[in-house]
């Protein structure tokens, strides 16, 4: 990776980290796969978890772990949110049906 991209990719990395999403997709169209992947997994830990510490520290987790990727210069796919919840409505319906 050549130096500019690398330091562009940083800089996204950065941003996630600090910024809020609409400072972050303002300065940085790029970054609204990763604060959509952010969304999906607030929703979930809500879902999963009471203790909105347990909560703050999933999406915490969650938004290092982006920003690692981001700062390598990985692609965030896009996140279709609708889906995944359902999905996961699904699987926890076929548990409680076992």
């Amino acid at each position: 990776m050549k130096y500019a991209e690398q330091q562009r990719a940083l800089e996204k990395a950065e941003s996630l980290r600090k910024d809020n999403w609409s400072d972050a997709t303002k300065k940085i169209p790029d970054l609204v796969n990763a604060f959509a992947m952010l969304k999906a997994t607030e929703l979930l830990a809500q879902q999963q978890f009471r203790n909105t510490k347990d909560q703050k520290n999933v999406v915490d987790l969650a938004r290092e772990t982006l920003a690692k990727s981001i700062a390598q210069n990985k692609i965030i796919p896009p996140v279709l949110i609708k889906e995944r919840v359902q999905s996961v409505e699904q699987k926890r319906e076929n548990m409680l049906e076992r």
